[in-house]
C-alpha cells in the first residue's frame, strides 16, 4: 500500500476520533456503573425508572465500545503501513510524523515537547511528506 498525504490525514482523523471516543467511553462507563440513587439525581436522565436509565447507559457504553474496537483495528492496520513507510526517512522526520499522524498530537503540543519552533515543525513535516512520497 502506498502511503500518501491523504492516507496520513485520514489516519490522523481516525486517531483524533479514537481519543475523543475513549474519553466518551470512560464517561459512559462511569455513568453505567453509577448506583440507581445517583442516576435518579442526574438531571440529564429524563425518566422516572432508574433501572431503565442505567440500562440505557450500559447499552450506549457497549455500542460505543464496539465502534471503538472496530476503529482501533483499522488504526492498527494503518499504523503498520505508516511505520513501514517511514522507516527510511530521517529520525527527526519520523518523530514528527508519528506524533502528528499516529498519535494525533497538535503542532503546539509537539513543538513544546520537542523544544522546536512552529516553522521547524512544519519544515520537518513537509520534508517527511516529500520523503514518504518518494518511497516506492
Amino acid at each position: 500500500m502506498k502511503v500518501t498525504k491523504g492516507y496520513l490525514e485520514e489516519t490522523r482523523e481516525l486517531v483524533v476520533s479514537l481519543v475523543e471516543m475513549a474519553a466518551e467511553i470512560r464517561q459512559l462507563q462511569e455513568q453505567a456503573v453509577s448506583t440507581p440513587g445517583q442516576l435518579f439525581s442526574d438531571v440529564r436522565v429524563q425518566t422516572t425508572n432508574k433501572t431503565d436509565a442505567m440500562a440505557d447507559r450500559v447499552v450506549k457504553y457497549a455500542d460505543l465500545e464496539e465502534l471503538y474496537i472496530n476503529l482501533h483495528r483499522q488504526y492498527l492496520d494503518r499504523f503498520e503501513a505508516v511505520t513501514d513507510a517511514i522507516k527510511t526517512i530521517p529520525v527527526r522526520e519520523q518523530i514528527i510524523t508519528i506524533r502528528y499522524y499516529l498519535r494525533g498530537e497538535t503542532c503546539p503540543e509537539i513543538c513544546d515537547a520537542l523544544y522546536i519552533s512552529r516553522s521547524t515543525f512544519y519544515n520537518r513535516l513537509r520534508s517527511a511528506l516529500t520523503h514518504i512520497a518518494e518511497i516506492d
